[in-house]
């Protein structure tokens, strides 16, 4: 038997997470569920790794861990007394998108979720969670986990949880949001409005997954190093997006996203439980808005000031803080300047081919992440890569964007990220 704490405390981006939900009460099409669909080699292959889900102790934890949020104190993961245990759905003669039908919120009975599907000849393992358990490369580490070659389950609780760090004083954290604050509210100035719903009867959202060769992922690099984006493609990546967004509005106003990046050390195999991020925030006003050349040169000057200038780990204070108010207050707090503008696109890279499922079972063939669904602002952008092959994520909300219209901004981004490379896309 493992040694697994019954009583896990969140941190302040798990927290955010709590306000997120109470926001999506409005959207309920809105979802905070990510998903990763992983392509494997055989049958057997697959069996492996289903009978170790079932079998794991870890999962059956993990799936045994209830939310709770009293009134007088922080909201925390506590270990239920239902010992529910996680068995692996199978289905036939289905597609893996008829399973986003399925909820998972946090009334459900567990958050995580393993599904596989077997169409047409492929093998697929469906793996789905709500996001307040955990990040993306959280769930990356325990797939990591799961399909090593070993029997027994040896798990240090630094591999599980991180207890958050209280390194800073509250007053001094009190203080410091301040800055973070104003900074964000600075962004939110003169900057376009959300995109307004032109469709009132649809429901639902488009999600378009492209799919690029080693060949077109490679123009990608050479075309990010040629802009000027220093550190690989992702800062280039998020102009070709700026630039869309702005293409495709016809706008003439300040752009704005805020950019997930995983906190946790370089080379760490840990923590799996909770969210272990930080955000930089970027804008893109019309005079900047030239080139992507231009584009990059602001991204990357705004980058610098903000790591100078302590932005993220401000911006972690100021979550952390939250944690001891009123959810209420906190979405008054960080909502009320922005009069309902929660950003302009939304944006995220999981890494530049050295994230952790390049180290997963070699039986692998395939992984695709896909994130949660949003009304608001209602156009998602995630970049993934594996082996060497960049996969992108464009979802919108029908409300606001018609099937034209998806199809337009997904030929406008191809083009300014291959820009004149002619190889074709799969």
């Amino acid at each position: 038997m493992l040694d697994l704490p019954d009583k896990l405390e969140l941190n302040g981006a798990d927290y955010f997470h709590l306000l997120l939900e109470r926001i999506n009460r409005s959207n309920p099409t809105s979802n905070n569920v990510v998903r990763m669909l992983i392509s494997i080699e055989n049958e057997s292959k697959l069996q492996e790794i289903v009978d170790r889900i079932e079998s794991s102790e870890v999962v059956k934890w993990i799936a045994n861990l209830e939310l709770k949020k009293p009134v007088f104190s922080r909201a925390h993961w506590s270990l239920g007394n239902n010992s529910y245990e996680i068995k692996v759905k199978r289905h036939d003669s289905i597609t893996w998108q008829n399973i986003f039908s399925i909820p998972i919120t946090l009334n459900s009975d567990h958050l995580i979720r393993f599904d596989t599907i077997k169409t047409d000849g492929k093998i697929k393992l469906l793996f789905s969670w709500h996001h307040i358990l955990m990040d993306g490369r959280g769930a990356g580490l325990l797939m990591q986990y799961l399909s090593e070659n070993t029997k027994k389950e040896i798990v240090k609780p630094s591999l599980l949880y991180q207890h958050p760090q209280n390194k800073t004083s509250f007053l001094s954290k009190f203080r410091r949001m301040f800055d973070v604050k104003h900074f964000v509210e600075d962004m939110l100035k003169e900057s376009m409005q959300s995109p307004t719903v032109k469709n009132n009867d649809s429901s639902g959202f488009h999600h378009l997954v492209v799919a690029l060769n080693n060949e077109e992922t490679n123009a990608i690099e050479v075309n990010a190093k040629a802009s000027g984006s220093k550190f690989g493609s992702n800062i280039f990546q998020l102009a070709c997006c700026f630039s869309t967004i702005s293409e495709i509005s016809n706008n003439d106003k300040k752009i704005w996203v805020p950019v997930p990046y995983d906190g946790r050390k370089r080379g760490s195999r840990g923590p799996i439980i909770g969210n272990h991020i930080s955000f930089l925030f970027y804008k893109i006003s019309p005079e900047e808005n030239d080139s992507i050349e231009s584009i990059v040169q602001s991204l990357n000057q705004q980058m610098s000031d903000q790591i100078k200038r302590e932005i993220p780990v401000k911006y972690n204070d100021m979550l952390t803080v939250m944690r001891d108010f009123p959810i209420q207050f906190y979405q008054w707090a960080t909502t009320r300047s922005g009069k309902g503008r929660v950003s302009s696109f939304l944006y995220s890279s999981s890494g530049e081919g050295v994230w952790d499922t390049n180290r997963l079972n070699k039986s692998f063939k395939d992984i695709l992440l896909i994130p949660p669904f949003s009304n608001d602002p209602g156009i998602t952008f995630t970049f993934s890569r594996f082996n060497n092959q960049l996969k992108i994520n464009i979802i919108a909300c029908k409300k606001k964007f018609d099937e034209k219209e998806v199809s337009l901004i997904k030929e406008t981004l191809m083009s300014k990220l291959l820009v004149s490379k002619n190889a074709k896309r799969t």
